[in-house]
């Protein structure tokens, strides 16, 4: 009896004990579960971090592969712009030229009807045969030399102007010739940037290449532009040997005047001659 009791007693002083043990036990367990499901949660969030960025890669790299022809597109334009300015330039300058010429012509032929209306009151005073055929020589002589002094300017200004029209023609055609190959180079470039997208090459990458390709064509064809015969540069040697042509045109001309005046004074000693002839300024 007293042996029961007392094992009674044991039991329900150690049953406490008991229940606390299982009560940890379950709770070590609770925790060791929510720690598993933490780290789970933490992988999950790594993982899905990971495929928004890759997804968000994956997007840019899409967007700029789909926009390299709109990137590109403007350097077209603005070669189209430089092939229009330059027309226009071009169309000006031979508009300026033709003006030029035009009051050119205009002077001579002022000169000209000035040296009729002169030779016309000189003819009219002569009152011999011999006085009239001096100076039908004299006019035949005037003739001649304005003939010939015309004629040599007209073929100086030509000379120039062709000259001038070759550089034009030629330096054109280097520039454009320049900026062809500047657009097969830039259209090799886009080529090869698509292709690189379609393999999967990152975008930084196929940028980075794009750009350099780019900037490689544009200085080629900026240097090669430069390189060219400008214009304005054998117009300065050409506008000299013009000039000197032209002078010796009119000293020429002047010379012979002189001398057919002095051959008409000598003619015409009964008469006092006055006339005189204005020579034209090309």
């Amino acid at each position: 009896m007293n042996t029961l009791i007392l094992t009674l007693t044991i039991t329900s002083l150690l049953a406490p004990s008991f229940a606390f043990a299982n009560t940890s036990g379950m709770v070590g367990i609770a925790q060791k579960e929510s720690r598993q499901n933490r780290a789970e949660k933490i992988e999950m969030m790594g993982e899905n971090r990971a495929e928004k960025k890759a997804n968000a890669s994956t997007t840019r790299q899409d967007m700029f592969c789909a926009q390299i022809d709109k990137m590109l597109a403007g350097l077209d334009t603005r070669g189209l712009k430089m092939e229009k300015k330059r027309d226009e330039k071009g169309v000006k300058k031979m508009e300026k030229r033709d003006e030029m010429r035009e009051k050119v012509d205009m002077k001579r032929n002022e000169n000209d009807a000035k040296k009729k209306t002169q030779l016309a009151e000189l003819s009219a005073r002569a009152t011999t045969d011999v006085q009239k055929q001096a100076i039908a020589a004299f006019v035949a002589v005037m003739d001649k030399a304005l003939v010939t002094r015309d004629s040599a300017v007209d073929a100086i200004l030509k000379s120039h102007r062709d000259s001038v029209d070759t550089v034009v023609i030629s330096r054109m055609a280097s520039i454009e010739t320049a900026m062809a190959t500047m657009k097969a180079t830039i259209d090799s470039a886009k080529a090869t940037a698509k292709a690189s997208c379609t393999a999967g090459t990152s975008s930084e990458m196929i940028k980075t290449t794009l750009r350099t390709s780019v900037k490689s064509a544009q200085d080629t064809f900026k240097t090669t532009v430069q390189s060219v015969e400008k214009v304005k540069d054998i117009s300065e040697a050409e506008k000299t040997t013009r000039k000197a042509g032209i002078e010796k045109a009119h000293a020429d001309f002047k010379a012979t005047v002189d001398q057919a005046r002095k051959d008409l004074k000598t003619a015409l000693k009964p008469v006092a001659v006055t006339a005189s002839t204005t020579t034209a300024t090309q």
